[in-house]
């Protein structure tokens, strides 16, 4: 959700919306990707493509040697892997679907 990717911000973190680019710009309530002759919007040329080259992302948690040997540290690191879960299922999605929403895999 755009509310969920707007809370991330960082120095480095650039928000593109092709839904700003492709939609109500061409046709009225209507997003165009292409016409008869040309091609708007695809994968390769995505406006942020540059971007897209670094799609790693690294979650570090760093804990204190005595944490970790202790009996509780499975608790807390699967609490830690809980909050990251909502950030694995979209970029999961997001990274696995083509333009019309259908499973690249």
């Amino acid at each position: 959700s755009f509310e969920l990717l707007d809370s991330i911000q960082g120095e480095n973190i650039y928000k593109v919306y092709p839904h700003k680019l492709f939609c109500d710009t061409i046709i009225k309530n209507s997003c165009v990707t292409h016409d008869d002759k040309n091609i708007f919007y695809s994968d390769k040329n995505h406006p942020s493509i540059e971007l897209l080259r670094f799609k790693q992302f690294i979650y570090v948690k760093n804990f204190e040697d005595e944490k970790v040997f202790k009996k509780e540290f499975y608790a807390e690191i699967a609490d830690y892997f809980k909050l990251l879960m909502p950030f694995h299922d979209y970029f999961s999605d997001v990274l696995t679907t083509n333009l019309d929403g259908q499973s690249t895999l």
